[in-house]
């Protein structure tokens, strides 16, 4: 079954990354981000406590230090608070068509929840909750602890 939904399209390197647009609060310039020791940064926004910002490579791993063509911070909202990632570019999609990953694609703890096209070009979807479930398994992983499933 399709749904449509406005997307806005996160550029990292060559992923194509598709997130609804209601799920954006912000973007920053990435050097707003105060970087540390841990596999991730900080952003202060408007006098709100700091929210984590990931670095992910086009493959989805963490990526720390973030490389310096990342420029952008999108801030999103997710149940657990707000987070930022870091891309290259955003582009505003406006409405597309998607449909869930398809059974033969899916692989455990993806952050990838789905697909859409648009004339040539495939997109993967995700969400700001995937994303911020997929990066804590990711940080409890470099910890040596096993994730568990929400």
């Amino acid at each position: 079954m399709s749904e449509t939904l406005e997307y806005a399209l996160l550029s990292i390197d060559a992923l194509s990354l598709l997130l609804p647009q209601r799920q954006i609060e912000l973007l920053e310039p990435a050097l707003e981000v105060r970087y540390e020791e841990e596999p991730f940064g900080w952003i202060e926004v408007s006098g709100k406590e700091p929210s984590p910002v990931y670095c992910f490579s086009q493959q989805l791993a963490l990526l720390h230090p973030a490389p310096a063509h990342r420029r952008i911070c999108v801030l999103l909202d997710a149940p657990k608070g707000p987070f930022g990632i870091l891309c290259d570019q955003v582009t505003l999609m406006g409405s597309l068509s998607s449909v869930p990953l398809p059974p033969a694609m899916r692989v455990p703890d993806t952050p990838i929840l789905g697909l859409a096209h648009q004339e040539q070009q495939v997109f993967c979807i995700s969400s700001a909750q995937a994303l911020w479930n997929y990066a804590e398994r990711l940080l409890l992983q470099d910890q040596g602890i096993q994730a568990t499933s929400p």
